[in-house]
């Protein structure tokens, strides 16, 4: 049960930080249906920035901060805990990536053991 509660914590600390304070780019991210998008591009492209604008967007058209996950929150949760790997449950979606030595793998409820 500790181990959930960190992450659970940790979690909630990157709710609270909702929305970011970062300056308006005409890029934008898609937030008009049910899918993963994948952000790629070289260190210190702004990535984080273009995720976090798009978190921003999706609180202004009136998205709940406890629907919105970011990832950033399972990686720094599974740093302190020293957990390897981490699950996303999501209604359809299935994924599969590696960020920070953290394994992280995105798959439907329907697929849960």
């Amino acid at each position: 049960m500790e181990l959930r509660s960190t992450f659970q914590s940790i979690i909630s600390l990157y709710q609270e930080e909702l929305p970011f304070a970062l300056q308006e780019r005409n890029t934008q991210l898609p937030t008009d249906g049910n899918r993963i998008v994948t952000v790629t591009g070289i260190r210190r492209c702004g990535k984080s920035s273009l995720l976090g604008l798009t978190i921003n967007r999706l609180l202004q058209q009136g998205t709940p901060k406890e629907r919105i996950f970011y990832v950033g929150g399972l990686i720094a949760a599974s740093s302190v805990t020293g957990c390897k790997q981490g699950k996303i449950i999501t209604f359809s979606q299935r994924e599969a990536f590696e960020r920070d030595g953290i394994r992280i793998e995105v798959m439907p409820i329907w697929e849960m053991e």
